[in-house]
């Protein structure tokens, strides 16, 4: 037995070191590398060699936890389904490849493969490329909205978030409740994040995982905009026009995140302090469309095609019109008015009579010749008409209406 045990103790001591050898380089690899879509076309081809062992490591790591474990979601963060066994058995086989080829190139290219990474804080990845304007007249943080199953429209949010280091501010906000320099998120010149943006990113990204997504209804709340480079907050409490969200719960069944599909701007229970007020993606709940306009999804006023129909709505937010009991219309000027006793009548007109200043009464039917006299019924009773006179200078004298 004594011989025994030495070998023994000498395999377990063995096992013990690789086994801390091994988590040692995952743990490094996992700080070091960055999450990333792996099946996006060509991204393990371009990946670099230094990284393709880290990330398999990383990968086989998590793939092994508890498949309804926090730790196997974060499969996520590299784009894999986490119940999908084809999809990782296939993406292990490409990084495998990979390092085929990576101990197949000549020494030559090994060395210059390292001046890219020596000089990797100076040029940008593309995941971190300040490219996503924020949508110029509703504020949208994502102007095309997210959509899909929960887990995709995190994958969408995560991949905006490297783009857009304002909507990477509001989000850690709302998740962490911290309130930091966003200017701090970007490097001079703000073409791309910097090290505590990216920091940032994973952190969030690292979060969401570990959330359990699901798509709900925003039914209260305030929402949010990108408003000439500030994150603003709407003014009224609640959501109007399509509600439609992905919320994301921690373990105790407590709502963290509610972000909406038609936008992907953040909904806050409550406006923060420090957050000014602005225009949304919110419809006005009182709209400024005189009648029988429409708000179309651009937030302008436009007449509908046919009568009762809705302008076309991508983004099926309900347009409001003003009720017309409120609506003040402008009424068309006309000529004084004037009243008359209705004729069909023609008769020959008496001497004029003395103009004065005054109206004058004509105890007679007035002349069916004047054009500015609509055709009455029939039969038309005898009566005084008192017409008021025109102005002067504007009738012929020798008419018997005409009062000078």
């Amino acid at each position: 037995m004594c011989a025994l045990s030495k070998p023994a103790m000498k395999v377990v001591s063995v096992a013990a070191i690789l086994i801390a050898f091994v988590l040692a380089g995952c743990s490094n690899a996992s700080s070091n590398v960055t999450p990333f879509d792996l099946t996006a076309q060509n991204a393990i081809v371009k990946m670099a060699c230094g990284d393709v062992g880290d990330v398999k490591a990383i990968l086989e790591d998590k793939h092994a936890a508890p498949v309804d474990s926090g730790k196997h979601r974060e499969l996520l963060q590299w784009g894999l389904n986490p119940t999908d066994e084809d999809q990782f058995t296939s993406i292990v086989g490409q990084l495998d490849a990979k390092m085929d080829t990576c101990k197949q190139a000549p020494p030559a290219a090994s060395s210059s493969a390292s001046t890219p990474s020596a000089t990797a804080s100076a040029a940008c990845d593309a995941k971190f490329v300040q490219t996503v304007v924020p949508d110029p007249i509703l504020g949208r943080m994502i102007v095309d909205g997210i959509k899909g199953l929960p887990d995709e429209k995190r994958i969408q949010i995560v991949a905006a978030l490297g783009h857009n280091y304002l909507y990477l501010d509001s989000i850690s906000e709302a998740l962490f409740g911290n309130v930091i320099d966003e200017k701090s998120l970007i490097t001079t010149g703000g073409t791309c994040l910097s090290d505590a943006g990216k920091a940032l990113l994973s952190r969030v990204d690292g979060a969401l995982a570990v959330l359990k997504a699901s798509n709900t209804t925003a039914t209260s709340g305030y929402n949010t905009a990108i408003v000439n480079g500030q994150v603003v907050v709407d003014a009224n409490p609640g959501i109007r026009g399509d509600a439609s969200a992905v919320q994301f719960v921690d373990e105790n069944g407590n709502v963290v995140l509610v972000i909406l599909d038609r936008c992907g701007n953040v909904v806050l229970p409550s406006p923060p302090g420090h957050l000014p007020k602005g225009p949304t993606d919110n419809p006005p709940p009182d709209s400024p469309c005189p009648p029988g306009q429409v708000l179309n999804d651009n937030g302008a006023c436009v007449v509908p095609k046919n009568s009762g129909d809705q302008p076309e709505n991508k983004n099926n937010i309900p347009p409001q019109i003003v009720p017309s009991a409120t609506a003040t219309v402008p009424v068309a000027t006309s000529a004084p008015s004037v009243t008359k006793a209705p004729s069909t009548a023609v008769y020959t007109p008496p001497a004029p009579p003395v103009p004065t200043a005054t109206a004058t009464t004509i105890s007679a039917k007035p002349t069916a010749t004047r054009t500015s006299v609509p055709p009455g019924p029939t039969s038309a009773p005898t009566a005084t008409t008192t017409i008021a006179p025109p102005p002067t200078g504007s009738c012929n004298p020798a008419d018997p209406l005409c009062v000078l």
